[in-house]
């Protein structure tokens, strides 16, 4: 009946919108999907099953996990008590349950889930549909999650090799392939490969995807991410931004998802010595997120942090100190007080204070730190060098201040 009609409309049009990367959007109509058709064939009927798993896919876009199991279980069950455990049609839940499993780090579970759709759809389809393809790169996701990288490549590899044979679409399986491929490769230090896999993912998904969706984001950011390990900056720099732009048009400019890119994006720069471009995005990113977030959230921490590095490095002293001042306040404040982060600010306030020729003060602020990193010898080498720098500065300057 007409009802019957929108509740499968209602489902099919929320599946849209959850592939679309929207769970929320895709949530409302599938919920309401899945009521309209309770009650019009009862809870344990195949057109409920759908719209169970349908919200289970949701669910697991929305990270609740244990939620989106249940309804996947529930929604299998349904299918299996009708028309057997192997039933063609409930596969693509098969797989969805398998992603919930490797999200929860249960690999054997998920990874007995794939086998078994790949099995029936192996059987229906023959080993090379695009369908079979979509459960092997997710056997491929095991072995990253497990860190086997050489078996994940591998994987990967073969089914690339169907997906570009001739005849065969530049379509979204393509585009995740290589995508994936491109992070195996960075994590077996092939940045050159790596590098070409993301950037024809990339190009796949601009001609297809549209602007704020995740999966692009993704591909911009792996992209910069193997750039960057090519030392390749100004592209990099390039590539950061395309992710934090994209990221911004699906969670706002306030999200710490962007201001985390908008990082990656300064240093960038700053390594491709455009020092002036990188304070400027510094700043913007600083700004924005204090917009929206809590003053002592991690990610404005290591904003300021990098920016009075930054200062330094651009010898603007009183800037520089102003940052560090005001990160420290920020850390005293902080409910979460971290003794390390505290004295790397410090460590950071007193090269600021030393630039000022303040001598005095910069040794308030090193004596400050000094007992933190006496209590942490090896942690980040790097902070003990520079501690170890500006002592010895301090003691030939302190004469001279006398």
């Amino acid at each position: 009946g007409e009802d019957g009609v929108r509740a499968r409309l209602m489902t099919a049009i929320g599946r849209v919108f959850a592939h679309l990367g929207q769970p929320n959007r895709a949530e409302v109509l599938i919920e309401r999907g899945l009521a309209l058709r309770s009650a019009l064939y009862g809870e344990n009927h195949l057109e409920a099953a759908e719209s169970l798993a349908a919200l289970g896919q949701v669910r697991l876009a929305q990270k609740r996990l244990p939620e989106a199991e249940q309804l996947l279980r529930r929604a299998l069950a349904i299918w299996s008590e009708v028309h057997g455990p192997e039933d063609l049609s409930s596969m693509w839940a098969a797989s969805a349950l398998g992603l919930v499993l490797m999200e929860e780090e249960r690999f054997d579970e998920a990874e007995a889930q794939f086998q078994h759709a790949l099995r029936v759809r192996v059987r229906e389809y023959g080993p090379s549909s695009p369908s079979v393809l979509a459960v092997r790169s997710h056997i491929a996701a095991i072995r990253f999650r497990q860190k086997d990288y050489v078996a994940a490549a591998e994987v990967l590899q073969a089914i690339l090799a169907e997906q570009t044979l001739p005849g065969r679409p530049e379509d979204l399986h393509l585009a995740s392939t290589l995508n994936n491929l491109g992070l195996v490769l960075l994590r077996l230090d092939r940045a050159e490969e790596a590098e070409r896999a993301s950037a024809r993912a990339t190009e796949v998904r601009e001609r297809l995807l549209p602007d704020g969706h995740p999966d692009l984001a993704a591909s911009y950011n792996n992209l910069a991410v193997a750039l960057y390990e090519l030392r390749r900056f100004p592209e990099a720099a390039d590539a950061f931004r395309a992710a934090a732009n994209c990221t911004m048009k699906r969670h706002g400019r306030s999200h710490p998802g962007v201001a985390l890119l908008r990082l990656q994006e300064a240093r960038s720069l700053t390594n491709a010595e455009r020092h002036s471009q990188a304070n400027a995005v510094l700043t913007a990113a600083l700004a924005d997120a204090a917009a929206g977030l809590p003053a002592d959230h991690p990610v404005i921490l290591v904003l300021l942090e990098t920016s009075g590095a930054l200062q330094v490095e651009l010898q603007q002293a009183t800037r520089a100190v102003l940052t560090f001042e005001d990160l420290e306040r920020r850390l005293m404040d902080s409910k979460d007080q971290d003794p390390w982060l505290l004295a790397r600010a410090r460590v950071g306030l007193a090269t600021a204070r030393l630039l000022q020729r303040e001598v005095t003060r910069a040794d308030a602020a090193l004596q400050a730190a000094l007992p933190v990193l006496a209590a942490e010898p090896d942690r980040e080498p790097e902070v003990h060098e520079q501690a170890d720098r500006l002592l010895k500065e301090i003691q030939r300057l302190r004469p001279r201040e006398q």
